[in-house]
């Protein structure tokens, strides 16, 4: 009898230690969501083609008007013009949500890197005059230097000016735009208003009027670029909206949230329940996934 109490105790034992190891185990959210591993870029021609570019291969993707479109190994895309290129013929770039930030060379050289939610309408090759594209959402411009035609980026009524430098602007619909100079100078104008900038400065268009900023924060401005996810003083539904364009999800807020504004940098390749599990910490807030939907419990 003693013997088979024995063999039960065990038994019983060892299977309730099991279950609690698979419980504690388990994922904290349903389902994982990664962070962006491929290119889902769209390339639209001006006779209405389209290319995804996550599935084409390297290599010319298509030669319009004496200008070759190649993909490059690592994923870029540049325009190479030859004599007689055109520049009525217009090419659009958009990148979606859940996709990798993609960089694109343009016919004279300048080089643009769009984030997620964004696009870009530019010409096969520039006139003699000007060159000029349109951007919606947030892109980063190197300009190749060009004395004779300035350069000019229009995004939401608002022109950015320059003959050849590096800066970022971000004019994504439900935010203020704001255009962030790096290096040589820029000028910003909207209606009647403009704005020279210098290097490490930065201006914030709300509504008709530009505001300075001297001192700008410009590795915040620029971290999309360089692979980082930034909190510093960021207030929360501005983060949750970065979340929404990089994971491509949908963040859902309960009720009002009194939180203070986020200190710190994560690397974007992190999934997003490793950055949830962050801003859970730091911000007291909790979450809930499901599918495609992050929910901010109260």
């Amino acid at each position: 009898i003693a013997c088979i109490l024995a063999i039960f105790f065990t038994a019983f034992t060892w299977n309730r230690e099991k279950k609690n190891d698979q419980v504690a185990v388990q994922p904290e959210y349903k389902n994982e969501i990664n962070a962006p591993s491929s290119n889902k870029a769209i390339l639209s021609l001006d006779d209405g083609r389209k290319i995804y570019l996550d599935s084409v291969g390297n290599g010319v993707l298509i030669s319009q008007d004496n200008v070759n479109i190649e993909k490059l190994a690592d994923g870029r895309l540049a325009y190479k013009a030859q004599s007689g290129g055109h520049a009525s013929v217009y090419n659009t770039l958009n990148n979606p949500r859940g996709s990798k930030v993609i960089d694109i060379t343009l016919a004279d050289g300048s080089r643009v890197w769009l984030n997620n939610e964004s696009s870009v309408r530019f010409p096969l090759a520039f006139g003699s005059d000007e060159r000029r594209v349109i951007i919606t959402g947030e892109a980063y411009f190197e300009v190749a230097k060009d004395t004779r035609r300035k350069f000019v980026v229009e995004s939401n009524g608002t022109t950015t000016e320059v003959l050849g430098t590096h800066f970022n602007v971000n004019a994504y619909p439900d935010n203020n735009i704001t255009t962030t100079l790096i290096e040589g100078s820029v000028q910003v104008k909207k209606g009647a208003e403009q704005l020279i900038l210098r290097p490490g400065q930065q201006s914030i268009i709300t509504g008709s009027s530009i505001q300075l900023v001297s001192n700008a924060d410009v590795e915040d401005a620029v971290a999309w670029k360089n692979g980082l996810i930034v909190f510093d003083h960021t207030d929360i539904r501005t983060i949750f909206k970065l979340i929404e364009r990089w994971y491509d999800v949908e963040v859902v807020v309960n009720g009002q949230l009194d939180v203070p504004k986020g200190i710190g940098e994560l690397p974007r390749s992190m999934n997003l329940s490793d950055v949830l599990k962050v801003l859970e910490l730091n911000h007291k807030l909790s979450f809930k996934v499901e599918g495609k939907k992050v929910i901010v419990l109260p």
